[in-house]
């Protein structure tokens, strides 16, 4: 059995309340004891960076789960936002997309953004949250 990840906080972005239930719950059972913080919106999440940016840069989240289609701020918003603020510069964060459709388009754009690190697509289970955040992790 893979040991559990430790990781500092890790924030979802998604408008779909179901979706973020099911990830903060996998997130949870996989990862000894993360800091899961849940937005509705890219424009909450970018308000919160700015803030933990300001209280403590280097207590930014290790991981960013982003939804591409929701109301106010979307994901592609909310990535061109942290390249207008430079937020990239100074966040270590990897970003994995949510998505429903891994679309061809939607794979190439993101391929623009370095801090995008991949895809996990809807609908969410387990076994992709394992694969994703236990291969991330060192070997111990």
């Amino acid at each position: 059995m893979p040991h559990k990840g430790f990781f500092r906080s890790i924030f979802c972005i998604d408008d779909d309340k179901t979706d973020l239930f099911i990830a903060e719950k996998y997130l949870k059972g996989l990862l000894v004891n993360p800091e899961v913080m849940l937005f509705m919106n890219g424009k909450n999440a970018i308000d919160k960076l700015m803030d933990l940016r300001q209280a403590d840069p280097g207590g930014l989240p290790d991981y960013i789960l982003l939804d591409l289609n929701m109301p106010v701020m979307d994901g592609w918003a909310f990535l061109d936002e942290i390249y207008r603020m430079r937020i990239d510069l100074w966040c270590d964060s990897a970003i994995y997309i949510l998505s429903s459709s891994v679309d061809v388009t939607h794979v190439e754009r993101a391929k623009r953004y370095p801090i995008v690190k991949g895809f996990i697509s809807k609908p969410l289970n387990r076994e992709k949250f394992r694969s994703t955040f236990l291969s991330a992790l060192p070997d111990v």
